[in-house]
């Protein structure tokens, strides 16, 4: 994915070394870098319901468990009250066949057969339950909305996608690095990455590097991580990666 990503503009990141002024290290190059989130998430449901609100729209911001959808939910509301009633209706039965069975006025099998009953409509309350919790869809992270796809008063297939969410504050960065980098750079080593879309320059460390080398670009996939998350960074930016060694 990294690969796919990066190896349009791969081919103009590397540049030359350059002597820095000073003390300063020499810059090893440019070597380029996306910025993802690390949580993004197409919100679906098995509900069938009216909509009756969504609360964001697209590229507004939220908070962890802010209510994102609201369903007209008064149908299943009327459900579980009549599931409710049911079931207090089998637990008195439930009991009073308890009760008999005890003074040898009904048999075993009966009683056995009422808490039967008893547990498929608690089971049945239950279910209707969760049902009813599912009215409201909640954010399961901070973040901003990536697509409103379903409207107020529209009933949506169950199972279709209502919103796209994604994480723009828990953010890394997806580094393409030439295989030989191995050689001197290491996970815990620091670098400032040059953000394209704002001209700004964060600090940031390597966390980790890929699995395998693409022999044919001899390249090798890297995972970064922001020191100090910026503001006003966005999933899908990119920029170049800009990496110091000591002079020899």
């Amino acid at each position: 994915m990294v690969r796919a990503i990066l190896s349009a503009v791969l081919a103009a990141a590397w540049l030359p070394l350059c002597a820095v002024a000073g003390d300063a290290p020499l810059l090893r190059g440019m070597d380029r870098g996306v910025i993802r989130s690390l949580s993004e998430a197409t919100i679906t449901t098995d509900l069938s319901a009216p909509v009756s609100h969504v609360f964001f729209k697209k590229g507004e911001s939220f908070e962890k468990d802010d209510v994102l959808i609201e369903f007209d939910c008064r149908r299943y509301k009327e459900e579980l009250a009549a599931a409710e009633a049911e079931a207090r209706a089998e637990l008195s039965n439930s009991r009073s066949q308890a009760l008999m069975a005890s003074n040898h006025a009904a048999g075993r099998n009966d009683a056995e057969v009422a808490q039967a009953k008893l547990d498929k409509a608690q089971a049945n309350v239950r279910a209707l339950t969760v049902r009813m919790e599912q009215c409201a869809i909640r954010a399961p992270f901070s973040g901003r909305v990536k697509e409103k796809v379903v409207n107020d008063f529209e009933t949506p297939q169950p199972n279709t996608p209502l919103i796209r969410i994604i994480d723009n504050r828990n953010l890394q960065i997806d580094l393409l690095l030439p295989s030989n980098s191995l050689s001197w750079l290491k996970p815990g080593a620091e670098f400032d990455f040059l953000i394209d879309e704002t001209g700004e320059t964060h600090p940031a460390v390597i966390a980790h590097f890929g699995a395998t080398v693409d022999s044919v670009s001899q390249t090798i996939e890297a995972v970064a991580n922001f020191k100090t998350i910026p503001e006003n960074a966005l999933p899908g930016m990119s920029g170049a990666a800009l990496f110091g060694r000591p002079r020899s």
